[in-house]
């Protein structure tokens, strides 16, 4: 019996019982490109559900993607392809573009949401009259608090 107690002691003293708890780690299965300067990188489908995704691919071929050499990123070397060309992560390749292509994307985009939201607003105005305003154009709200406040 006095054996048993010994390793009990022996056992709450162990390097696991006095380190520092462990913390939590997204468990992101795509790892982050390094930094390269003027250079983005994106993800982009492959293929589904086993399945080759060649208009997904084509498309982003258009936007300006290529495919990242896998030359160029030693650091993914267990990611690689079966040819050893490109780096490959769960059916997605790892594709890159220069920064300002990005740029003018999201340029694109932001102005066909304007476009979008202004084409709302002409629309919903349209129904408006002075007499039972449906919505001010300014897009203001305020608050009031007790008799007399003042806009807040």
């Amino acid at each position: 019996m006095a054996d048993d107690r010994k390793r009990d002691t022996r056992d709450n003293d162990t390097r696991e019982a006095t380190s520092r708890t462990k913390q939590w780690v997204n468990p992101n299965t795509l790892l982050d490109p390094p930094d390269v300067p003027g250079i983005a990188h994106r993800w982009v489908r492959a293929e589904m559900l086993g399945k080759p995704d060649k208009a997904n691919m084509a498309a982003k071929m258009r936007e300006g993607w290529e495919i990242a050499p896998a030359s160029d990123y030693p650091s993914f070397n267990e990611f690689r392809s079966e040819s050893g060309e490109f780096i490959e992560r769960g059916g997605l390749i790892l594709c890159r573009t220069d920064k300002e292509v990005v740029k003018q994307r999201e340029a694109h985009y932001q102005k066909v949401a304007d476009q979008q939201i202004a084409s709302v607003d002409s629309n919903f105005m349209r129904e408006n009259d002075a007499r039972m305003p449906l919505l001010t154009p300014e897009r203001q709200t305020s608050v009031r608090f007790g008799k007399g406040a003042e806009k807040g």
